[in-house]
């Protein structure tokens, strides 16, 4: 039973990962994004002794994209930092404007990018995984099929954004994702 159910996990992130959608680019407060997915992983944060901490920029305009798929993007991301502190630590998620803009738009204007870092303080990244961490199927995990941080960096990309790792072994890791500002 537990390999039909791991099977079943691996065709739902295989379909989940190729279903990636145009995105409406419509504006979302990603404060308001990023607070759902802070409240969905409080009670797993809680019992592994992990403080949640906010840093927000309260004067960023909103960001463009589609609601939903960005909420999956922090959600990858902060869940794997919660599972990577199984013995307490502190997840920080800090938002500001960043210096970057993007790539000239179908309007024919360049988007200011606004930037989410997301610094954990569990055991780091090896290395030599780093080159690795949004390879699809690439995973340390014993259990996950290593779809979560492939599908985020793709659907980062279709919302002309970018996403950049620092880790350091016994320090942390910190994934800062870079998306476009409305207006």
């Amino acid at each position: 039973m537990k390999e039909a159910d791991r099977l079943n996990n691996v065709l739902e992130g295989i379909l989940d990962f190729t279903r990636v959608k145009q995105h409406e680019g419509k504006g979302h407060n990603i404060h308001g994004i990023l607070d759902r997915v802070l409240i969905l992983n409080e009670e797993s944060a809680r019992q592994s002794g992990i403080v949640l901490s906010r840093q927000y920029d309260p004067s960023l305009p909103d960001v463009i994209g589609d609601h939903d798929q960005l909420l999956q993007v922090f959600l990858n991301i902060i869940k794997n930092a919660v599972e990577a502190m199984q013995s307490g630590g502190r997840l920080t998620v800090i938002t500001r404007m960043s210096d970057l803009f993007t790539s000239v738009q179908a309007d024919g204007r360049k988007h200011r990018l606004m930037v989410v870092k997301v610094s954990d303080t569990g055991p780091g990244i090896k290395p030599e995984h780093l080159g690795d961490i949004f390879t699809p199927f690439f995973t340390t995990k014993d259990k996950g099929v290593g779809l979560g941080l492939a599908l985020s960096y793709q659907i980062v990309q279709e919302h002309l954004g970018t996403i950049r790792i620092e880790s350091k072994a016994g320090e942390g890791t910190t994934f800062s994702v870079y998306l476009p500002l409305a207006g």
